[in-house]
């Protein structure tokens, strides 16, 4: 993926940091990015352990486990997302809010 950080095959993380060096952005420590980097860490170490076997589903369990369990959650966390390209079907999720909420975007993506 061109801009992309190292990740494994087929897996974006999305982070409140920028890791491409390219961009000339130094690596911030967990207090400057709001955990950041376990943030991220955890994420790719979790979808690692479920690869093959992830499905919408699976992936809500994933961003939904709190960063003391090794997950991404937090308290800062304020909502969270789940896209399917192939069925442009979109959850969110408000932290604080109502349960995941899917949303059918295949009337507007052609």
């Amino acid at each position: 993926m061109q801009g992309g950080a190292d990740l494994p095959e087929g897996l974006l993380v999305s982070t409140n940091y920028y890791v491409n060096s390219d961009w000339l952005f130094s690596v911030p420590s967990d207090a400057a990015s709001w955990e950041g980097i376990t943030h991220r860490s955890n994420l790719i170490a979790l979808c690692e352990a479920a690869k093959g076997q992830i499905d919408e589903q699976t992936m809500m369990g994933i961003i939904e486990t709190s960063i003391e369990e090794g997950g991404a959650q937090n308290a800062l966390t304020v909502y969270q997302m789940v896209a399917v390209p192939e069925t442009r079907m979109l959850w969110l999720r408000v932290i604080g809010g109502t349960d995941w909420i899917q949303i059918d975007l295949s009337g507007f993506l052609q």
